[in-house]
């Protein structure tokens, strides 16, 4: 109980604090970037951003208002020609944009680059999307937690809202203690790699040493990630999340005799619930 008291006392209000002149910056940086793809880039670079989120099973249309997506343009900037997103704390403070190269004509990268960049900003104390949630339905006490942005706008793709992102295979005491504020449950959906089932296997392991209740999907071996799934399966999706809030009876049951069954029975272990 020690060892729990001491996870969970955390000062949220002066991890989460940031830097207002650099919020305010990276804010403005935002803006221009999110104006300069709707307004001044050239239509067949406009089209090519269209036609990706399009493409990964997005309603760029609404998605790009929302998010405040854009596209850097500078070559003296190391988030040059890459789509970009603003990262909103809980307080609506623009900490840091995400980048991301766009594919190639060959669907590879183009220059070499990392897939994504972002600002130097404390990733371990925030959550991507959590600030729209902020306000969700008091209905629903359960969030998803994924790895990356896309996974978040997949499972949105599917009809899924009430999801976040960590940039990573990661979720530290912070995060956790953070998003606890507003849902009393959580269902990781990490990337189906080995990388994804370890941070999975932590990640329920903390939770449970901070009393939190949670759970995780046990991805079947056709998807890759939670945008890929939402994008292509919404419908199996659903049900996958259903089955994993459930409980680990319906899901070990969906999976007797496959290889996944050992995995569902190690993440309901993990999250106390075997």
């Amino acid at each position: 109980m020690e060892k729990q008291s001491q996870m969970s006392n955390f000062d949220i209000e002066k991890v989460s604090s940031v830097d207002a002149e650099l919020t305010e910056q990276y804010g403005n940086l935002a803006l221009i970037y999110h104006s300069y793809l709707m307004l001044e880039a050239p239509h067949q670079l406009s089209k090519k951003v269209f036609d990706y989120l399009t493409g990964r099973g997005l309603d760029a249309n609404d998605l790009i208002p929302m998010y405040g997506v854009g596209y850097c343009p500078s070559p003296y900037n190391s988030m040059y020609e890459r789509v970009t997103f603003p990262y909103l704390d809980v307080n609506g403070n623009c900490v840091t944009i995400v980048g991301r190269v766009l594919p190639g004509e060959e669907g590879n990268i183009d220059d070499g680059r990392p897939r994504y960049w972002h600002y130097a900003f404390h990733k371990n104390q925030h959550l991507w999307n959590l600030f729209h949630l902020i306000d969700h339905d008091p209905k629903i006490t359960w969030c998803i937690v994924t790895e990356g942005i896309f996974d978040v706008l997949g499972l949105q793709a599917a009809g899924i809202y009430n999801a976040v992102a960590t940039l990573g295979a990661t979720f530290s005491p912070i995060q956790a203690t953070l998003l606890h504020r507003y849902f009393d449950n959580f269902l990781f959906a990490f990337d189906n790699d080995g990388a994804g089932n370890r941070a999975t296997m932590k990640a329920l392991s903390l939770c449970r040493q901070l009393g939190y209740k949670s759970f995780g999907i046990a991805w079947p071996p056709q998807w890759k990630d939670a945008g890929e799934a939402g994008a292509t399966n919404p419908s199996d999706l659903h049900d996958l999340v259903r089955d994993s809030i459930l409980g680990g009876e319906d899901l070990e049951e969906r999976y007797q005799g496959t290889r996944l069954l050992n995995i569902v029975k190690a993440l309901h272990r993990a999250g106390g619930h075997a």
